[in-house]
This record gives C-alpha cells, sequence and structure tokens, in this order.
C-alpha cells in the first residue's frame, strides 16, 4: 500500500533472464453508501507506433479563441509544446482538431525555431509576420478552399483566408499522408465567478476570516449564528425510545414522550443505569423485545461533577460506551428498507463563547457523525443544547423537532433564542510553527497501524526523527517485520516495543527503556484503536 509522496517509476521484472520495463497500472476503487461497489484496473497508454517521417513542406498554423484575450494566451500555451511533437502533426492538430472562433491568427512555418519565434512576436507584440482577423458568425465567407500544390503562394493565400472566415479542405495540404493529432494544450478557458457572495451574519472564531491558502487537509472550526429553523416538525409514524442518560434530562425526556403519545404512537423510555446494570447485551435484548422502532432520542445530559480520570471513565460508560451498544443493537434490526430518525442530544459539550463547557459526553458527537456517514438506513440529527434550556422542557421540544436531520451528522448548537451552525475554515498549519524537533524522539502507540506507518514516514522525512512503535504484536512477528523493514530506504528504522498499555506498570517499564536507549521523548501520539462494544 502506497503510504507517502514518491516518483511512480514503471516496474522493471525478470522475465526468461530478460529485464523489461512495463507500464503503470492502478487500481482504483469506488464504495457507496448503498451497498454498490466498483472497482475498475487501469494501464497506462504507451506509444506503440514508430515517430513518422513526413515530406519536408512548410506547416500552416492556426489559433482562434473566443477574445483576444483568450488567444494571446493559446499562443502562450503552444509555446511549451512547440518542440515536443512533429511540426506537421502540431499544425494538423489546430487545423482539424479545434473549433475556430472569432479572433484568429494563421501563419506559415518551416522549423520549430519559426514556429517559437513568431509565437512570441504575437505574444510581446512586437513585429509579426502572419495573419489576423476577427470573424463573426454572420461573417463567415462561404466558399472553400482546396489546396492545388503551390506551396510557396497557397498557403499565404490560405492563412490569409482562414483569418477572414473561409472553409479550408485541409487534408488537400497533405498529399499522400496523413498527419497525427497529438495531445497540445486545451481551451484556457476565463476564471470569471459568477456565484453570489456568501453573507455571514456572525462568526465566533479567535480569527475571523479564512487563510487564503490551504494545505489541502487542514481546517479550524468556527461557529456561526443562524436564524431560528422553522421548519414543520418531522415525526415518523411508528414506534419511539427514549434512551436517558443522566438525571437531568428527565423532565426532557417526559415533553418528547408526551408529544409523541399525543400523536397516537407508542413510546418507550430507558434510563442508561436500567440497561447497564445488565450485560453488554442489554441493549440487543431490550431492542429483539421491543420490535424495530422508528424514532431514537439518545439524551445524554450528566451531573457536572470534577474532571479526574475515575469520572471521565465512568462517563465513557455511561455515555459512549452504551450509545455504541445502542447502534449495535439497532442494527442487527434494520432491514434493507429500514428507515429510522435519530436524534443525539448532548448538554453543552460544544463551546460558543465563554459557557461552562461539558466533557462528559462530549465524544457522542463525533459518534454522531460516523452514523450518519456510514449508515444511510438512519437520518441524524445531532444537537447541543445549552443547560439553561432544560429548565424549559415544553418549549424545547418544538425547536428539536423543527431541525432538520443531516447528511453528514453536521453538529448545531441551540441555546436561549440562538441557534449556531458549525463551520470549517480551510487552514493552512504550515503557517504555524511546528511543535516538532528535528531528531527528536516520539512514541506512537500504534505504530504498527496504516495511520502509524504515515505518520513515521512523514517523521522521518520532514523531522529526521525517530519512532518508537507500541503494540501488543510479538517483535518476532512476520507481519512486524515486513512494516519494519519498508523503512530500509528511509535511513532510520522506528523502534519496536512490545507492551499492554492498558496495564500500567507494563508501561511504566517501556518507559523507562525508551529513556535509557534515546536519552529523552520529545512526544507521544496515540494512533491505535480498539473498540469492544
Amino acid at each position: 500500500m502506497q503510504q507517502r509522496v514518491q516518483a511512480w517509476q514503471r516496474p522493471v521484472l525478470s522475465h526468461n533472464g530478460v529485464m523489461t520495463e512495463y507500464p503503470r497500472i492502478a487500481g482504483l476503487s469506488s464504495f457507496g453508501a448503498g451497498g454498490a461497489n466498483a472497482h475498475v484496473i487501469v494501464e497506462e497508454y504507451q506509444e506503440t507506433q514508430p515517430r513518422t517521417v513526413y515530406p519536408q513542406q512548410p506547416a500552416l498554423i492556426v489559433l482562434s479563441a473566443k477574445t483576444e484575450l483568450a488567444l494571446q494566451q493559446r499562443a502562450q500555451s503552444l509555446v511549451e509544446y512547440s518542440s515536443e511533437y512533429e511540426l506537421l502533426d502540431i499544425a494538423f492538430t489546430l487545423q482539424t482538431g479545434r473549433v475556430p472562433m472569432t479572433y484568429r491568427l494563421a501563419f506559415v512555418a518551416i522549423s520549430h525555431d519559426e514556429l517559437s519565434a513568431k509565437l512570441n512576436a504575437f505574444i510581446s507584440g512586437k513585429s509579426f509576420i502572419g495573419y489576423r482577423g476577427v470573424v463573426k458568425a454572420d461573417e463567415i465567407e462561404p466558399e472553400t478552399f482546396v489546396f492545388t500544390g503551390e506551396i510557396a503562394d497557397e498557403y499565404e493565400q490560405l492563412a490569409r483566408a482562414w483569418t477572414r472566415g473561409a472553409e479550408i479542405d485541409w487534408l488537400s495540404l497533405y498529399q499522400g499522408f496523413k498527419p497525427r493529432k497529438q495531445r497540445l494544450p486545451s481551451y484556457p478557458f476565463a476564471k470569471n465567478r459568477y456565484w453570489q457572495p456568501i453573507r455571514v451574519t456572525r462568526q465566533f472564531s479567535p480569527v475571523a476570516t479564512a487563510p487564503i491558502d490551504w494545505d489541502g487537509y487542514s481546517y479550524r472550526l468556527h461557529w456561526q449564528e443562524q436564524g431560528l429553523a422553522d421548519n414543520a416538525p418531522t415525526i415518523n409514524k411508528g414506534p419511539v425510545l427514549i434512551v436517558l442518560s443522566g438525571e437531568r434530562g428527565i423532565a426532557l425526556a417526559q415533553a418528547l414522550s408526551q408529544y409523541h403519545q399525543q400523536q397516537s404512537l407508542a413510546t418507550t423510555c430507558w434510563h442508561i443505569e436500567d440497561i447497564a446494570n445488565q450485560d453488554a447485551s442489554g441493549f440487543e435484548h431490550g431492542l429483539r423485545e421491543l420490535g424495530l422502532v422508528q424514532t431514537v432520542y439518545f439524551i445524554s445530559t450528566p451531573n457536572l461533577t470534577e474532571i479526574t480520570s475515575a469520572n471521565i471513565t465512568t462517563s465513557l460508560n455511561q455515555h459512549e460506551l452504551q450509545f455504541l451498544r445502542l447502534l449495535a443493537g439497532l442494527r442487527k434490526l434494520l432491514t434493507p428498507e429500514s428507515r429510522i430518525s435519530f436524534t443525539l442530544l448532548t448538554c453543552d459539550t460544544q463551546a460558543v463563547d465563554s459557557a461552562p463547557l461539558n466533557p462528559y459526553g462530549a465524544g457522542l458527537t463525533g459518534l454522531a457523525y460516523a452514523l450518519a456517514q456510514s449508515e444511510h438506513r438512519i437520518q441524524v440529527r445531532n444537537l447541543d443544547i445549552a443547560n439553561v434550556l432544560l429548565s424549559q422542557p415544553q418549549a424545547l421540544v418544538p425547536r428539536i423537532l423543527a431541525e432538520p436531520f443531516k447528511t453528514r451528522g453536521d453538529v448545531v448548537k441551540l441555546s436561549a433564542n440562538k441557534r449556531y451552525q458549525q463551520q470549517f475554515d480551510r487552514f493552512n498549519t504550515e503557517v504555524l510553527p511546528s511543535a516538532l524537533r528535528q531528531s527528536g524522539v516520539y512514541v506512537i502507540l500504534g505504530g504498527a497501524g496504516t495511520i502509524g506507518q504515515a505518520l513515521s514516514f512523514s517523521l522521518i522525512e520532514h523531522y529526521q526523527a525517530q519512532p518508537v512503535w507500541l503494540g501488543r504484536t510479538q517483535a518476532e512477528a512476520p507481519e512486524l517485520t515486513q512494516k519494519l523493514a519498508g523503512f530500509t530506504k528511509t535511513g532510520i528504522t522506528p523502534a519496536y516495543y512490545q507492551a499492554d498499555v492498558t496495564d500500567l506498570e507494563q508501561l511504566r517499564r517501556v518507559i523507562q527503556a525508551i529513556q535509557q536507549r534515546f536519552g529523552k521523548i520529545n512526544g507521544a501520539i496515540f494512533a491505535g484503536l480498539v473498540i469492544q462494544f
């Protein structure tokens, strides 16, 4: 698997003792959200015909465009190709492979040097030897010119006639042979923008505007204030399930239940503690008895407590873990025709202003993103609610139901009389000073994985750093040895230490061993993920 940018050379293989260069071949895969997959194998085109030796004769070069500026640009782009192909091939391609337009240019050239010289003379505005004309659609001359064989005089006449709108029988220029069309520059379309300007009412970000340049992969977040959603409530006609985690959301769960019951919909409420007290398959058993529901609410309203390691672990077990178990149970009941509306409600996990931030349950937002983009049978609302709104559950329910479902799972923040949409600005990280150090030592948990290997290549290439991999795989495992061998050409091979990092004592011993071997650790990167639910 290709994991870094490098020149793509043609493969050279030995066949019967003879080294042979083969064309490059690539496989392209496309995986549709609906389950439709496609794969195509493409092979580069290689010239198989030898270059043709043409009779010695001049070339009639013709160029045209819709504007004077575009004509200048076409001439400029042709200069770069003036010596790449046979002169008659260039002329023939321009004559028969391009649509004649309003602004026209024509001249005769007997060599590549003359072609370049006349193009540059036209571009610079100096003394140009040739013909120019402006031909409108209603001024095209009806006659057709056919070459009779008098090259010296008739080429000039043909050039002049074409710039005045005449049609030319181009094949008549080539007696007994036919030049080949080549890949010349395409039309230089004007880069004009016709979209309406985007109006932003208000942005919440330390930096108000996005940088002009972009590194191709980095974004930074800001919140854009938008009007309150006024859509009609979207309600599925089927059973409703409300899952609650946290006592502060009881009133909201009751308000949602009452609303759906008024619509004559069967509604069931589950509290996380009741489900979590069962085994890991509690959701699966409950859903099997309940049957496939049409609408699901997952309400995460934990009590704000001191941020400690123990509280974080408890929160993960009560929110993110239960969310994953709920999805696992739902998916086992889904059919190809199933459609479920899923609303995630978190409480102050997203910081729009200086309001207190709640870290508990914050990981649910990312899981909702993943759900929306990976399961087309489940439509997702991803809402973060200000704590103050929980005191007015009856007023909050219509606001929740008015929010549209998002195909990408974009999060929306609801506060008192305000609504914010998450936006991402393109960003160039190269303008920031790097925290990475030259010749540094970086510990990568899960370094043998795809992401860990890519990070290691980048650290070595840009910082001449020493990656240190941590993992459960035995150091002598063939697959690990093969991955490490892939770094031979870089000059720096990652060091590997086998350890279970969930065992604190093992982790301490490994860190001590790394420090003794390399004398320092400049950073640690987490690139491993194991999900068990």
